[in-house]
Protein backbone atom coordinates (compact mmCIF):
# COMPACT_ATOMS: atom_id res chain seq x y z
CA UNK A 1 0.00 0.00 0.00
CA UNK A 2 2.33 2.49 1.05
CA UNK A 3 4.69 1.89 -2.26
CA UNK A 4 1.19 2.62 -4.09
CA UNK A 5 1.07 5.68 -2.45
CA UNK A 6 5.08 6.67 -3.14
CA UNK A 7 4.16 6.08 -6.76
CA UNK A 8 1.09 8.44 -6.95
CA UNK A 9 2.55 11.27 -5.52
CA UNK A 10 5.64 10.75 -7.79
CA UNK A 11 3.60 10.27 -10.41
CA UNK A 12 1.82 13.85 -9.66
CA UNK A 13 5.09 15.07 -9.34
CA UNK A 14 6.27 13.75 -12.65
CA UNK A 15 3.23 15.09 -14.29
CA UNK A 16 3.61 18.50 -12.89
CA UNK A 17 7.25 19.00 -13.67
CA UNK A 18 6.22 17.40 -17.72
CA UNK A 19 4.19 20.39 -17.95
CA UNK A 20 6.33 22.51 -16.75
CA UNK A 21 8.81 21.50 -19.32
CA UNK A 22 5.94 21.28 -22.20
CA UNK A 23 5.52 25.11 -21.12
CA UNK A 24 9.43 26.31 -21.31
CA UNK A 25 9.80 24.56 -24.36
CA UNK A 26 7.48 27.08 -26.28
CA UNK A 27 9.24 29.94 -24.47
CA UNK A 28 11.32 32.30 -26.95
CA UNK A 29 15.33 31.48 -26.04
CA UNK A 30 18.17 33.78 -26.23
CA UNK A 31 20.65 33.89 -29.85
CA UNK A 32 23.63 32.04 -27.70
CA UNK A 33 26.92 33.29 -27.79
CA UNK A 34 29.25 35.70 -25.52
CA UNK A 35 27.81 38.56 -24.36
CA UNK A 36 29.31 41.81 -25.88
CA UNK A 37 32.01 43.59 -24.36
CA UNK A 38 30.59 47.28 -25.86
CA UNK A 39 28.12 48.75 -22.90
CA UNK A 40 26.56 50.81 -25.41
CA UNK A 41 25.26 47.75 -27.26
CA UNK A 42 22.79 45.86 -24.26
CA UNK A 43 20.97 42.74 -25.14
CA UNK A 44 17.99 41.87 -23.53
CA UNK A 45 17.70 38.31 -21.76
CA UNK A 46 15.49 35.83 -23.59
CA UNK A 47 12.07 35.35 -22.65
CA UNK A 48 13.13 32.00 -21.76
CA UNK A 49 15.60 33.36 -19.48
CA UNK A 50 12.91 35.84 -17.79
CA UNK A 51 11.12 32.93 -16.94
CA UNK A 52 13.74 30.82 -15.22
CA UNK A 53 15.02 33.82 -13.11
CA UNK A 54 11.54 34.78 -11.92
CA UNK A 55 10.40 31.73 -11.01
CA UNK A 56 13.62 30.86 -9.28
CA UNK A 57 14.33 27.73 -11.34
CA UNK A 58 17.77 27.16 -12.78
CA UNK A 59 19.24 25.33 -15.99
CA UNK A 60 19.54 22.11 -14.53
CA UNK A 61 15.84 21.77 -13.45
CA UNK A 62 14.59 23.50 -16.87
CA UNK A 63 16.51 20.85 -18.40
CA UNK A 64 15.42 17.84 -16.67
CA UNK A 65 11.56 19.27 -17.04
CA UNK A 66 11.82 19.63 -20.65
CA UNK A 67 13.73 16.11 -20.57
CA UNK A 68 10.32 14.58 -18.75
CA UNK A 69 8.41 16.67 -21.88
CA UNK A 70 9.87 14.46 -24.14
CA UNK A 71 9.20 11.01 -22.73
CA UNK A 72 6.65 9.20 -24.31
CA UNK A 73 3.19 9.27 -21.61
CA UNK A 74 2.88 5.64 -21.79
CA UNK A 75 6.65 5.22 -20.65
CA UNK A 76 6.40 7.41 -18.08
CA UNK A 77 3.24 5.12 -16.45
CA UNK A 78 5.61 2.22 -16.89
CA UNK A 79 8.52 3.75 -15.55
CA UNK A 80 9.18 1.70 -12.38
CA UNK A 81 9.38 3.81 -8.87
CA UNK A 82 13.09 3.76 -8.03
CA UNK A 83 13.79 4.73 -11.57
CA UNK A 84 11.17 7.64 -11.00
CA UNK A 85 12.32 8.56 -7.91
CA UNK A 86 15.68 9.15 -8.94
CA UNK A 87 15.04 11.20 -12.35
CA UNK A 88 12.59 13.59 -9.95
CA UNK A 89 14.12 13.76 -6.79
CA UNK A 90 17.87 12.70 -6.41
CA UNK A 91 18.66 14.71 -9.44
CA UNK A 92 17.71 18.00 -8.13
Amino acid sequence: MMLLCQKAILARGARAERKAGEMLKQLERGVGGQPTHNNMLRVEPSEYKEVLDTQGINFMQASRWQKLASMPEEELKQMPIRKMFYLIIVKY
